[in-house]
């Protein structure tokens, strides 16, 4: 009986699409957050220069919910050999 590896039959693309999609996420939201922000004010717009913490940039989240789905689906594939 020949075994299989687990990452075998092309299947190995599903969890580098979202393990790359999340970095991509994750580059953007570091970028965002290091660049500064803009603030609305009763005279109207200005530019700050202070960093916008991490966890308040949707990218961020996204990411992170990209990166546990990349976990979860290589548990699911290893679980399933």
């Amino acid at each position: 009986m020949q075994k299989y590896h687990w990452l075998g039959g092309g299947f190995w693309i599903i969890p580098l699409i979202t393990f790359i999609g999340g970095s991509i996420c994750m580059y953007f939201a570091a970028k965002i957050s290091k660049s500064g922000s803009t603030v609305q004010t009763q005279d109207g717009i200005k530019q700050s220069d202070q960093n916008v913490p991490i966890t308040k940039i949707g990218q961020f989240w996204f990411a992170v919910v990209l990166y546990a789905a990349t976990v979860v689906i290589l548990l699911v594939m290893h679980g399933d050999r």
